[in-house]
This record gives structure tokens, sequence and C-alpha cells, in this order.
């Protein structure tokens, strides 16, 4: 199995990390 995660903040940090595929959202104003 491939695991992707999407997450916004920093608290998703460790899941990102263990997960495969790992995106990260952030607001640019």
């Amino acid at each position: 199995y491939c695991v992707g995660m999407c997450g916004d903040g920093a608290n998703d940090c460790g899941a990102l990390k263990a997960a495969d595929v790992g995106i990260s959202l952030s607001q640019a104003e």
C-alpha cells in the first residue's frame, strides 16, 4: 500500500512524516 496524508498545520507533522506521500497546505496572502 501507498499511504498519503494531507495536512495544514504543525500538529499533522508526525502523520506527514509517516506517510509515503505527504502534502502540506499553507495560506499565503
